[in-house]
């Protein structure tokens, strides 16, 4: 029997210092118009607007309540980025998953801050685990725009059992392809569905939030899409269906898939190099 999983990504309209809040509200409920089981929304887009920038608040609060209703109104699974308040005045960059009566199952806090003794640095702390969460149709996990160029990030999420790896971002990118080859490797790399959520500042133009919400599969098909556009890109897919295995016999039966033949024949024994601490540049 295919285990299938409807999936959302949402692309929101960016403007400067409005809140796009209300925008993602109604993308959500066009997801669950459309049987989304899960729906991923962009990195801030849930946060509130203060001062003209993103604001933070508690968790739960406001902003995880007004999802937590669409969640349980559509009996579905939401992964809504937000700002959440932590000490000191300073915040998490916090990915809060609900599950499909609207209660909180747990969150992500980005581990890898945009140039952390600076900028983003200034008021967020960074996250220090790679948390999986269980719903009623796999194993998913979450990370967040800069942890794309971690790739050692994705792995441990694989390891951990994660089928699909929702990435909420407020990227730019001048053509795009920097992005998609990041998330297409990152899908075959851990044989696993990808998920991408971005803002959109429409018209499109080259170094601005450029949209694209995709659903990548395991061999890096796009199976969602919403184009240099607001909207909501929807796919059904097989969490059973990964990349199969071209052997035969025992062989076939031993390594019936990519993901267990790259999972299988790893040497963790030579990647020390990648726990080492560094002090300075290499």
């Amino acid at each position: 029997m295919p285990r299938l999983v409807r999936i959302a990504a949402c692309s929101v309209e960016y403007n400067p210092g409005v809140t796009s809040r209300p925008r993602a509200l109604k993308l959500v409920e066009q997801a669950g118009e459309a049987g989304a089981d899960i729906v991923c929304l962009p990195e801030f887009s849930c946060a509130p607007i203060a001062d003209g920038k993103f604001a933070a608040e508690p968790v739960p609060g406001p902003g995880t309540d007004a999802f937590a209703t669409l969640a349980a109104k559509y009996k579905m699974y939401l992964i809504v980025p937000l700002l959440e308040k932590a000490e000191a005045g300073k915040h998490y960059n916090s990915a809060v998953v609900l599950d499909r009566g609207g209660k909180i199952i747990g969150r992500y806090y980005k581990t890898h801050l945009c140039l952390p003794n600076f900028n983003e640095g200034e008021r967020t702390l960074p996250g220090d685990d790679i948390p999986v969460f269980k719903t009623d149709f796999g194993t998913i996990g979450i990370t967040t725009c800069m942890d794309i160029h971690y790739p050692e990030l994705y792995t441990t999420l694989a390891l951990k059992g994660a089928e699909i790896i929702f990435w909420p971002s407020a990227a730019m990118d001048y053509t795009g392809d920097l992005i998609e080859s990041l998330v297409n490797a990152r899908a075959i790399d851990n044989q696993v569905y990808f998920v991408a959520a971005h803002f959109i500042q429409m018209p499109y133009l080259a170094g601005k939030h450029y949209g694209r919400s995709r659903i990548i599969d395991p061999m890096g098909r796009t199976r969602g899409d919403t184009g240099h556009f607001e909207g909501v890109a929807i796919a059904q897919v097989d969490l059973d269906q990964t990349y199969p295995m071209w052997y035969q016999g025992k062989m076939l039966e031993e390594y019936p898939t990519m993901r267990k033949t790259i999972f299988k024949t790893r040497r963790p024994e030579l990647y020390g190099e990648l726990v080492k601490p560094r002090k300075g540049e290499i």
